[in-house]
């Protein structure tokens, strides 16, 4: 083998290898800590599990988002058996398709040292991390499978029809179409951000072709999309009326228009428009923050020789990441009420940076024109994958983060983020006679702030995590918040097999560890819950189907403005719940759940009851 052809087989392969290297070191770290013991995640494991037992979806289990990953994972489970770790597997496997496609996506608009460190980003950042006291914002166990599915479903659509405009194979352009359709069976934030890419994409092909010479790939984009929506409708109409079909197909879209779910704190304040302008305030301070060091990152490096001085290079990159490492206040929780500040608003400026990277989108594809087609290919691609990116960021429009709904969100903008400092700018400074190398070695500095800050608290939670919660495949770890589920779960598995338990107001993994249904079709009771289905008709459901066990979990809800259950909402479901339910001596975890007068304790008070014969 010469030479040449070893160095051309590492330039390949190393980067691959590094991939995989840091992917597995954040699974071996990570291991165990990804699911919520009690907030969202035990939904994604009770209603596939239920689904397997007979249940159809919005008939016999209340669900507010599209079919697909709910059915999706109950084939998981139907094939590799009914277990967390059955799911974690196929969400592994999930976690690396995606990373497949993001890689040959950044390569389409980069060099394989920006599509590398894009992917590291995504496993260091986003795949497995944790970075607020709440579980689940990750693609190994996400508080919605719709989100991760939504995602990975639309950067596979952006690469598929990106190789159809490189190759015009059809086959490419239709399976495009089905990736699209399937997102319309998930979440409508992500179809209204993969939808306006993929117009965008095709309307940039016709113009730049005409029509004639699309028309046959529209027609199949148009028939493949179509057709997964088609399926599910009439699976579901053979279970259902068709109104109650149609209304099920339509998914989450039926509460996109429910005026008091839009105007709920929590979303509001989900998208930064609780208060727009402290939000802006905070978004430019901390955009002249970035800017700074970006200045501090290029300008040496454009007075230095192409290859520069290296240990001019590194003297750059320490001053730009130092004030990480002099700032007692980390990053990752940077500021909007002071050190214990979410890390939510440290990363506000990703719409501005989106906005100068879909100009700068547009400006390539434009120039583009009459190049070769490698060139024209790659502005295509940057103009398409810039649109989803920025797209996906209007649901956090002013909040945009890196953590809670920002790990799938601020996914593909971030990573073109990564590819901004790692080769576009080295390379704009490289034109004009700096040094490339200099630059990248800056932005790697720059890139490791945010890496280091974030991974520090990922370190910390998992810290917390020491605990075991769940036996076998269900096993995972917990903090010691959540100390009474296994005395509940011990409570639960002296009631028969087929007696059926609601948890109050949140706590659907119960049901799932203990192998208890739920009497009801109403599983979670959160204030979204009511805005969505209607306290009325969950308390009818509740007493015409009563459970045999309640548990009450002192679950505070102040991210929705409403503290307590019972209190502030639901205040006639408990009442009834008290009126024909008595504590199970033995079972009681702390004072009475849901009361506002006991303080918030570190222990989360749960009480097992029984109905009343």
């Amino acid at each position: 083998m010469s030479e040449t052809s070893w160095e051309r087989k590492v330039t390949a392969y190393l980067p691959v290898g590094m991939i995989v290297v840091v992917g597995l070191v954040m699974l071996v770290w990570s291991w165990g800590t990804w699911p919520d013991a009690l907030i969202d995640f035990g939904r994604e494991l009770y209603v596939p599990w239920q689904i397997g037992e007979g249940k159809v979806l919005y008939r016999d289990l209340a669900w507010f988002n599209g079919p697909l990953s709910p059915y999706l994972n109950a084939a998981v489970f139907s094939l590799l058996g009914v277990s967390l770790r059955s799911l974690v597997l196929f969400n592994l496997l999930w976690l690396s398709g995606v990373c497949v496609v993001l890689y040959r996506l950044l390569l389409r608009i980069s060099n394989r040292f920006a599509a590398t460190s894009g992917c590291v980003a995504f496993l260091t950042l986003f795949a497995f991390g944790q970075m607020e006291f709440v579980g689940n914002f990750n693609w190994v166990c996400p508080y919605s499978h719709a989100m991760t599915h939504g995602v990975g479903l639309s950067l596979l659509g952006v690469w598929l029809l990106v190789r159809y405009a490189d190759t015009r194979q059809t086959w490419a352009i239709a399976c495009a179409g089905l990736a699209t359709g399937l997102v319309a069976l998930g979440k409508p934030e992500i179809l209204l951000a993969c939808g306006f890419a993929m117009t965008i994409g095709l309307a940039v092909l016709v113009v730049r072709d005409g029509i004639a010479r699309h028309a046959t790939g529209i027609v199949w984009f148009v028939g493949l999309l179509v057709m997964p929506v088609a399926v599910a409708f009439g699976l579901l109409r053979t279970a259902m009326p068709m109104d109650d079909a149609l209304r099920a197909t339509a998914g989450g879209w039926i509460h996109v228009f429910n005026d008091q779910l839009r105007s709920q704190y929590f979303y509001r304040a989900g998208m930064g428009f609780d208060q727009p302008g402290a939000r802006l305030r905070i978004l430019g301070i901390w955009m002249a923050i970035q800017l700074v060091l970006l200045v501090v990152a290029v300008v040496p490096n454009l007075f230095l020789e192409r290859r520069g001085r290296l240990w001019v290079s590194v003297v750059v990159a320490i001053v730009v990441f130092l004030p990480r490492v002099i700032w007692e206040i980390p990053w990752a929780r940077a500021a909007v009420a002071g050190p214990r500040a979410s890390a939510a608003y440290a990363y506000s400026p990703l719409p501005v940076y989106m906005l100068v990277i879909v100009g700068f989108a547009v400006l390539a594809w434009r120039r583009s024109a009459g190049k070769e087609a490698s060139d024209r290919t790659r502005g295509f691609a940057l103009l398409v994958f810039s649109t989803l990116a920025t797209a996906l960021l209007l649901k956090i429009l002013l909040n945009a983060r890196l953590a809670n709904y920002g790990f799938a969100l601020s996914l593909p903008a971030f990573v073109l983020v990564v590819v901004a400092l790692t080769h576009w700018l080295p390379d704009w400074v490289g034109r004009r006679g700096g040094s490339r190398i200099g630059v990248r070695i800056a932005g790697v500095a720059l890139l490791l702030i945010p890496v280091t800050g974030h991974l520090a608290e990922d370190a910390l939670w998992f810290g917390l995590k020491d605990r075991s919660l769940g036996q076998g495949p269900d096993a995972f770890r917990m903090d010691r918040r959540y100390d009474g589920i296994p005395r509940i779960l011990a409570g639960l598995a002296r009631t028969p097999s087929d007696a059926t338990v609601v948890v109050l107001p949140e706590g659907v993994m119960i049901n799932y560890l203990a192998r208890r249904k739920s009497s009801s079709k109403y599983y979670n009771f959160m204030p979204p819950e009511f805005l969505m289905f209607g306290e009325d008709a969950i308390l009818r459901d509740l007493v015409s189907h009563p459970p045999d066990y309640v548990v009450l979990a002192d679950r505070r809800t102040r991210e929705y403005r409403l503290p307590f259950f019972g209190t502030h909402y639901g205040q006639r479901i408990l009442d009834w719940v008290w009126k024909n339910y008595t504590a199970v001596k033995g079972y009681r975890v702390g004072p009475r759940p849901l009361d506002p007068e006991q303080p918030l304790s570190r222990l989360m008070s749960m009480w097992l009851t029984r109905r009343d014969l």
